[in-house]
């Protein structure tokens, strides 16, 4: 029974410590993933469109446009924060003149590193309709933790200037803290149930 609760409280150790490294790292209210707030900050590379008819969800999107496009963010992400993201977002491109594909890069402070990226989805970018992509990323060993790393979503080199439209960009670490508290719930219970019938 002691090497039991010894276990329980070192499961518990591990839980707590993951729960205090997850966060959610942009989102619509924090971070700006959905572009609400009228202002593209804290995003560089991009630009806040008003039009509710066209954005995928709200009133405003985020257009890129050049010879080429990056869409970054400078995040807090270490190696002592994880090493598991999901990625996702939603583009579209206009029905002329739009950048033909994109990609998707986490690179540490030094830029040194890029985290390997997992596409889930590798829709084609369309001017027909908003499409969906999502990505996992793993940071590899050797991380600068430092901070600031670096999160981008590119558009490749063209002759002339083009375009491409983002929203709802969300990354959130894994697992999500919501699932944390669930697992920390579900011990709580179970060590409660276990003293009531020791009792």
């Amino acid at each position: 029974m002691k090497h039991l609760c010894l276990t329980t409280i070192a499961i518990f150790g591990l839980i707590i410590g993951s729960a205090e490294a997850d966060t959610v790292l942009i989102d619509n209210s924090s971070r700006n993933g959905g572009f609400e707030s009228g202002t593209a900050t804290p995003w560089g590379g991009v630009s806040v469109v008003l039009d509710s008819s066209f954005a995928h969800t709200g009133d405003y999107y985020g257009q890129a446009s050049g010879t080429r496009g990056d869409v970054f963010q400078f995040l807090p992400v270490s190696n002592a924060d994880g090493h598991d993201f999901s990625f996702s977002f939603w583009a579209r491109i206009p029905a002329a003149d739009g950048f033909t594909s994109l990609s998707v890069s986490l690179s540490d402070t030094g830029f040194s590193n890029n985290a390997t990226v997992t596409p889930l989805m590798e829709p084609s970018l369309s001017s027909a309709e908003w499409r969906f992509f999502s990505y996992s990323l793993s940071t590899p060993s050797g991380w600068n933790d430092s901070g600031n790393s670096k999160i981008s979503i590119a558009f490749p080199n063209s002759p002339g200037t083009r375009f491409a439209y983002l929203d709802d960009v969300t990354l959130t670490q894994v697992p999500e803290p919501s699932s944390v508290v669930l697992i920390l719930s579900a011990l709580a219970a179970s060590m409660g149930l276990s003293r009531g019938r020791r009792r």
